[in-house]
């Protein structure tokens, strides 16, 4: 179970950052789209690290969940930019 939440959540940040810098750009929003690259650069490092060391299920279905989930919580925190 540990290893099912800390892949969520890492996953769920990374796909949260990543929608919101996308919608950041196409909004132009410039000072949140620098804030959240430098966000996914610096979380992009602490991805690799952790999931080149995983090889459980519940590491892999966490990862798949918090991507999953992620990207329609960062569509919904940035629905006022339309």
């Amino acid at each position: 179970m540990k290893a099912f939440a800390l892949f969520a959540a890492l996953q769920f940040l990374n796909f949260l950052v990543l929608v919101i810098n996308i919608r950041a750009i196409s909004h132009e929003q410039i000072a949140a789209a620098i804030v959240t690259d430098g966000l996914a650069c610096v979380h992009g490092w602490t991805l690799i690290k952790r999931v080149s060391q995983a090889s459980s299920w519940p590491a892999r279905v966490g990862y798949v969940a918090g991507g999953m989930s992620a990207s329609w919580v960062g569509i919904w925190l940035t629905r006022t930019w339309g």
